[in-house]
C-alpha cells in the first residue's frame, strides 16, 4: 500500500472562509458528487456545503482531509491509502543524467526539456514585485499586490511540477530499471549566465517523483556515485576534464556523442557494476544491449 495526496480546488463563500481559517484538519466530512460532472459539494461541520471541483475521482481509502489557503486559492487535500498498481516491467534499462541545459537526458539520447516558466514570466514577475514594493506596508493595496506576486510564483511552481510528473511517468512506463545520480536536490551554484538556470533546476522534484512512481509500478530505481560521470568515456573509461561549455563528448577511442548522453551511459554502467541486486532480474539479459554504443 502506498500513500497518495489528491488536491482539489474549493470555492467557499466569504462567510465560510472565516470558519475554514480556524481549522486545518477535518476528520468529519461528507462528499456529494453524482459522477456526471466535475463539480460537487463538500459538507463540513460548522461550514456547510462548499463547492469543490473534482477533476479526478478519489482513489483508495481516505485517511485525512486537510484544507488550506495558497495564493488566494482554497484547496482540499485528501490523504489516501491506495494499493500499488504494478504493470509488467519492460526488460530495458536506462541511465538518466540531470542537467542545466536540459532537465534530463537518458542513455538512449533522448532529452527531456524542463519548462521555461520562470524565463517566460520573469518580466511580469519583476514588475509585480516592484508594484508591491511601492505600496504602503499594511495597506489593502499592498496585500492585493503581494497576492498577485504569490499567484505568479504559484503558476511557475505548478508548471515545473507538471513537467516533472510527465518526465517521471514516461521513464517509469518505458523502462524496468532506471539509474540516476545520488546528489543534492539542486544544481551547484555556477558562474555567469548559467547561475540562474542552475538555481532553478528542479532535480529534487524529479528525483522524488521517480522514486514514488517506480515504487507504485514495481520498477527498480538505483542511485549511483555521481563523481566524474561527465568526465569519463563510457566506451574506453578514459577520463578527460571538460569545460561546462563543451557539450560534445569526443574521445581518442573514436566515440563522439552528446556529453549528457555519455554521462547517462556512465551512470547506467555504474548501476550494473555496483548492483548485486541485478541477479534474478528479468531484464539482465538485455542490459548489455542497452550499454552498447
Amino acid at each position: 500500500m502506498v500513500t497518495r495526496s489528491l488536491m482539489y480546488r474549493l470555492y467557499p463563500q466569504p462567510a465560510q472562509e472565516d470558519v475554514l481559517r480556524e481549522g486545518h484538519h477535518w476528520p468529519d466530512y461528507r462528499l456529494e458528487h453524482d459522477g456526471a460532472s466535475r463539480h460537487g459539494r463538500l459538507i463540513l461541520p460548522d461550514v456547510g456545503r462548499v463547492k469543490i471541483r473534482l477533476h479526478r475521482p478519489l482513489e483508495g481509502r481516505v485517511l485525512a482531509l486537510c484544507i488550506g489557503l495558497q495564493a488566494g486559492e482554497w484547496h482540499a487535500c485528501f490523504i489516501c491509502r491506495v494499493a500499488p498498481a504494478p504493470i509488467p516491467a519492460p526488460e530495458e534499462a536506462v541511465g538518466v543524467d540531470f542537467g542545466v541545459t536540459l532537465l534530463a537526458t537518458d542513455s538512449a539520447g533522448r532529452g527531456y526539456c524542463g519548462p521555461r516558466a520562470f524565463r517566460q514570466a520573469e518580466k511580469g514577475l519583476r514588475r509585480a514585485h516592484r508594484i508591491a514594493a511601492r505600496r504602503q506596508p499594511g495597506s489593502r493595496r499592498r496585500q492585493r499586490a503581494e497576492e498577485r506576486v504569490r499567484r505568479a510564483e504559484l503558476r511557475i511552481i505548478r508548471s515545473r511540477r507538471t513537467a516533472a510528473h510527465r518526465i517521471a511517468r514516461g521513464l517509469v512506463d518505458r523502462y524496468g530499471l532506471i539509474a540516476i545520480e545520488r546528489g543534492p536536490d539542486r544544481a551547484a551554484p555556477a558562474a555567469g549566465l548559467v547561475r540562474k538556470e542552475a538555481a532553478r533546476a528542479t532535480w529534487g522534484v524529479l528525483r522524488r517523483l521517480l522514486a514514488q512512481k517506480a515504487r507504485e509500478r514495481g520498477r527498480r530505481l538505483v542511485a549511483v556515485d555521481p563523481s566524474q560521470t561527465s568526465q569519463l568515456c563510457p566506451a574506453c573509461g578514459a577520463c578527460r576534464r571538460k569545460a561546462l561549455s563543451e557539450r560534445q563528448h569526443v574521445c581518442e577511442c573514436g566515440l563522439n556523442i552528446d556529453r549528457d548522453q555519455a554521462a547517462a551511459l556512465v551512470i547506467l554502467q555504474r548501476a550494473l557494476n555496483e548492483g548485486s541486486w541485478l541477479q534474478g532480474w528479468a531484464g539482465v539479459g538485455r542490459l548489455a544491449n542497452s550499454l552498447m554504443l
